[in-house]
């Protein structure tokens, strides 16, 4: 027996690691200390909460290294916000110093692991960060699975599913079987009683199972069998009131089982009607994950017929790296019996598509989960045109903003680090009306209250000089922010303070100029500039810009036409 050839395990492939960090020379000294190791992680980096977040919602990652000091989150905040749209998130947290109820807070929160700045290693570091995405996978399986046998023992049955046709035949064939006992029991035992209880009883519940018919049907066929019990007991004809009786009993207890059941299923129909008419994808399982009800859209993104559904599970029906996100997502929602929201990217037969999914824990009537219920909602399109509008935000060559009710800005298009020099960071860090001119402050406030939409001011540069710019902003509804575009005028205010002294200096010397005036008009011959000792010598001292030659001049016939022989160029 020759020895068997030792396999070398397979290489561990590096974690995709999201760092969140506004300090560019803390986010380059973790990146070195990780990107010094053997297995080092593939990072991508982030200034703000909200870029993160768009990228979470998209790309899935293994592991968040968060600063909890970020400019858009501080403290709890970031890792509450980060788990609604990852749920299944690790978490690993920087803090500035070691404060006990800080990292508290934290971890109750949702963190796996704390670090303090300035004490971290890489080894360290990696070592916080693997421990986190173990302790994530392990407690979310572990609870998932203690709660699951716990709700199985409780609910000790699923929730019955809506009525096939194969139930109702089933149904009816049980209860034609129950009539026909019921009624060789009449004919068999004559001198016993009670046995007309058990015929209403069969007749309810086929009119309440199955239908009127089916109901009507039993009851006619207890009718006969009763009759003719009578017929045999007392070898005569049986009384017509005693028949009576018996039909209406028997009718009345159809009836009523039936419009119990009709009430019943009008609501059914309210409800499927509302399933199969929403464009959401609408999806009920059980504790195992197996699918009890799923509409039209929900079928249409698993791609299966819905008798191939109902019953069997996301890992019967969709790949394993599809169906197994999927399931981690169930089983968070069932550990932490809360709601959960997040963001789906999947490849369909018609292109890419995005979800935004909603799972929230189903309920029976003593409260207790038995279940799951999914709603998908379609957002590829709204998807679309958020990047869309994102990248004509981020061309566009005004300086576009958002501005919070503190006065900070917030989002920012590259625009404003062109013109001014500042990075993104320094501009977020202190208030607008820093950066303003001292005498345009109370016009930026105005701005940010909402009570003024248009303003001018001068606002400074990173180099120490400053820029002419114009403001135009929106509040929103709600006061939450502003919305504004600010373009640099400064080349324009300089050329129109030019031309301005130009003008200036062209009059004073035209007024020099002793018993001439000069008149430009435009192809209108509309008096654009008037000046000159003569104008003052014929009181036409009124003469003003925007008349006619015919308003400013007694001779306007015989001018116009070298006027406009001028204008055409003619000599």
């Amino acid at each position: 027996m020759t020895g068997a050839t030792p396999v070398e395990p397979p290489a561990r492939s590096p974690l995709r690691l999201v760092l969140v960090e506004d300090s560019d020379a803390h986010a380059a000294i973790l990146e070195q200390l990780l990107g010094a190791l053997p297995d080092a992680p593939s990072i991508v980096r982030f200034g703000r909460l909200e870029e993160a977040l768009r990228h979470l919602a998209h790309i899935h990652a293994d592991c968040v290294v968060l600063d909890v000091d970020l400019p858009d989150a501080r403290g709890a905040d970031g890792v509450l916000r980060i788990l609604e749209v990852a749920p299944a998130m690790a978490l690993v947290v920087l803090t500035g110093d070691d404060d006990e109820d800080l990292g508290l807070r934290l971890l109750r929160a949702g963190a796996q692991d704390r670090i303090v700045k300035g004490e971290e290693t890489g080894p360290a570091l990696l070592r916080a960060i693997r421990h986190a995405v173990e302790r994530n996978r392990t407690g979310d399986r572990h609870e998932a699975e203690r709660l699951v046998r716990q709700v199985e023992d409780d609910s000790g049955r699923l929730p019955e599913r809506r009525l096939t046709e194969h139930d109702r035949r089933r149904d009816m064939v049980a209860g034609a079987v129950a009539v026909l006992a019921c009624a060789a029991l009449q004919l068999l035992a004559p001198s016993l009683g009670g046995v007309s209880v058990l015929f209403v009883l069969a007749v309810a519940w086929l009119a309440a199972r199955v239908g009127l018919a089916a109901g009507l049907t039993a009851a006619a066929a207890a009718i006969v069998s009763l009759s003719l019990r009578d017929v045999i007991a007392s070898d005569a004809l049986p009384i017509s009131w005693s028949l009576g009786v018996r039909v209406g009993g028997f009718a009345a207890a159809a009836v009523v089982s039936w419009r119990m059941t009709r009430r019943l299923r009008r609501s059914d129909e309210l409800l499927h009607g509302i399933l199969t008419g929403t464009t959401d994808a609408i999806a009920v399982k059980d504790l195992a994950g197996r699918y009890l009800l799923a509409n039209d859209a929900s079928l249409d993104i698993l791609g299966h017929p819905r008798e191939a559904v109902l019953g069997r599970t996301d890992a019967e029906l969709l790949p394993p790296d599809v169906a197994g996100p999927r399931r981690l997502q169930d089983e968070a929602v069932l550990a932490s019996g809360g709601p959960r929201r997040y963001w789906r990217t999947a490849a369909y037969a018609d292109g890419r598509r995005t979800h935004s999914v909603v799972k929230v824990p189903y309920r029976d009537g003593q409260g207790r989960i038995v279940g799951l219920v999914s709603v998908a909602r379609d957002e590829t399109e709204m998807r679309r045109l958020e990047e869309e509008t994102g990248r004509f935000f981020d061309l566009a060559p005004d300086m576009l903003c958002t501005i919070a009710p503190s006065g900070h800005l917030e989002r920012l298009n590259g625009a404003w680090t062109r013109v001014l020099g500042w990075t993104d960071d320094e501009l977020r860090s202190r208030p607008l009306r820093d950066f303003v001119d001292p005498e345009d402050a109370a016009a930026i406030d105005e701005l940010v209250a909402g009570t003024a939409e248009v303003c001018r001011s001068g606002i400074a540069t990173r180099g120490g000089g400053r820029r002419d710019v114009e403001w135009s902003a929106r509040r929103e509804a709600d006061g939450s922010r502003v919305h504004a575009v600010v373009r640099d005028v400064s080349e324009r205010t300089t050329m129109e303070r030019r031309l301005a002294d130009t003008e200036a200096r062209y009059r004073e010397l035209v007024h020099t100029l002793p018993g001439a005036a000069v008149l430009t008009f435009d192809h209108d011959l509309r008096v654009t500039f008037a000046a000159g000792e003569a104008l003052e010598a014929v009181r036409r001292r009124a003469v003003g810009v925007g008349e006619t030659l015919g308003q400013s001049s007694r001779g306007a016939a015989q001018i116009a036409p070298r006027c406009r022989g001028a204008l055409a160029g003619q000599a």
